[in-house]
């Protein structure tokens, strides 16, 4: 997969220059000339690294404004600051921002590479850093030898490399993360993010902005934007547990979002495309929970596509 990055720059020339040195290194490109299109781009495209310059002519040192907007709002996508009369102070400035480096105009085409490969690595490692400090909280092996536990390694072995959705059901207290994570770890995705929203422990109003994001105002490109975590572990795979306990309201934004593949964070209007495998648990009385109207029956259709049942301790001695 080839990495985008984009380039900020008030002069064309410049923009051109660095686009077709990093074009001709194998990386993909999209350029801005100014604060305000460089914004939009960031929102609706999250490149893999921007490369900036501190003038950009829209006001004092917009670039730095630019830098500290990208790392409060996508604090993983790593940034290199330019300058063709940089300072000391400046260079310094930026590097407590947040940026990743900076570099000087004119700049030597190989020190450019250098710096957005060593970039990009260094994004990764704290991706992948973070990733396995989730994954060493949970033990990935599935205890037992009873037939039901049997059959679901069989299920897992079968399930994982579909990339369909699935429902896991089971009492409180089993294994169901596990088992979540298990399908990830045979998967495709397996080399991207696995996350957990539990919406028992996330508080009711919470919901929302903690799996779809939030933004203040979708008109104004310097309000403040949350990413949730669908964005953040996108082209990964997402363990919904605890989904009866959601309002019907979340759940109905869920089935939009299993309908389009899309999202909009709460308060924007503009969808995302997300690419996300969903998992979700539910409880071994589902059914009833489904004719009672606790859970939406087209929601829990849609994500039934496979179905691991896992039963209580007391039945798998």
């Amino acid at each position: 997969m080839a990495f985008n990055i984009l380039v900020v720059d008030d002069e064309a020339d410049i923009r051109e220059l660095v686009s077709g040195i990093l074009c001709d290194n194998g990386y993909e490109t999209n350029v801005a000339s100014g604060y305000v299109e460089a914004v939009s781009i960031v929102k609706a495209q999250r490149p893999n690294l921007v490369i900036i310059d501190v003038w950009l002519g829209d006001g004092d040192k917009d670039g730095l404004r630019l830098l500290e907007m990208i790392k409060r709002d996508h604090e993983y996508i790593p940034v290199i600051m330019m300058s063709g009369h940089g300072t000391i102070e400046t260079a310094v400035a930026a590097i407590k921002r947040g940026a990743y480096d900076f570099i000087e105009k004119p700049f030597d085409s190989r020190r450019l590479i250098m710096s957005v490969e060593k970039a990009i690595e260094t994004s990764k490692l704290q991706a992948e850093n973070a990733e396995l400090k989730i994954k060493a909280k949970v033990s990935d092996s599935i205890p037992g030898k009873s037939q039901n536990v049997v059959q679901i390694r069989q299920l897992i072995n079968r399930i994982a490399p579909l990339n369909g959705r699935c429902v896991i059901i089971s009492p409180l207290g089993s294994d169901r993360e596990v088992v979540a994570r298990n399908i990830h770890n045979n998967s495709s995705r397996a080399k991207g993010p696995f996350g957990v929203f539990n919406c028992r422990a996330t508080h009711v109003g919470q919901l929302e902005a903690n799996l779809f994001g939030t933004e203040l105002n979708n008109s104004d490109t310097s309000a403040t934007m949350k990413p949730g975590l669908l964005e953040k572990i996108n082209g990964g795979t997402l363990f919904i547990d605890e989904l009866v306990t959601a309002p019907h309201k979340f759940q109905l934004k869920l089935l939009k979002l299993l309908k389009e593949e899309s999202f909009a964070r709460v308060g924007a209007a503009e969808r995302m495309h997300i690419d996300v495998r969903i998992i979700a648990s539910f409880p071994l009385n589902i059914q009833q929970l489904i004719d009672a109207g606790e859970v939406s029956d087209e929601l829990y259709c849609r994500l039934n596509a496979n179905t691991i049942k896992i039963l209580p301790l007391k039945s798998r001695r």
